[in-house]
């Protein structure tokens, strides 16, 4: 917070911007986001006024996680999706990386796995061409997720075959369901 004061004090937007983001990302690692969302709401302000896009899209980035944590996923997908533009205009690799990671990790709590991976694998693109070690944690979570089904997936049709009646080891008679027809 002393930081913050002193960035105030000398007129430093910028360095003020940065200063709340940082705020903002320790509260959520803190476990406190709506605290956090204030301080990266403050951050992506400020940013916009001094025209810092790679600060913008790292206050994008920290909002979205806040947003992620109190359970606002359409929120924060937007918030990542807004940081991806922006660090896709400025070809910033490894910020684009760890925003589709983070993106792939709220699609899959949003139970869309298909877009999920599809981030995950873009993130994983990078990293390995980044050389970078997170790319390990990535592919573990492309492999978890391979060939699972949305949680929220459940059958809109259960077949009535075989009957719940037939017992374990007996044989259906004749007269059950015609299929293929």
């Amino acid at each position: 917070m002393e930081c913050l004061q002193l960035r105030r004090q000398l007129g430093d937007r910028a360095g003020e911007a940065l200063a709340l983001n940082a705020i903002g990302w320790y509260h959520i690692l803190l476990g406190r986001p709506q605290q956090a969302r204030i301080f990266c709401q403050q951050a992506l302000t400020l940013f916009c006024h001094t025209g810092y896009r790679l600060g913008q899209a790292q206050a994008c980035d920290s909002l979205g996680y806040a947003e992620h944590q109190l359970g606002h996923l359409d929120h924060a997908t937007a918030c990542y999706e807004r940081a991806l533009g922006i660090l896709r205009d400025l070809g910033e690799l490894f910020g684009q990386a760890d925003t589709l990671a983070r993106l792939g990790d709220t699609r899959a709590a949003a139970a869309d796995l298909p877009a999920a991976r599809d981030a995950w694998q873009q993130a994983l693109d990078i990293l390995e061409n980044l050389r970078h070690a997170g790319a390990a944690q990535v592919r573990a979570k492309l492999r978890q997720h391979q060939h699972q089904p949305p949680a929220t997936m459940t059958p809109r049709y259960r077949p009535a075959w075989p009957p719940k009646s037939l017992r374990v080891g007996e044989r259906p008679s004749r007269s059950g369901p015609v299929i293929g027809r």
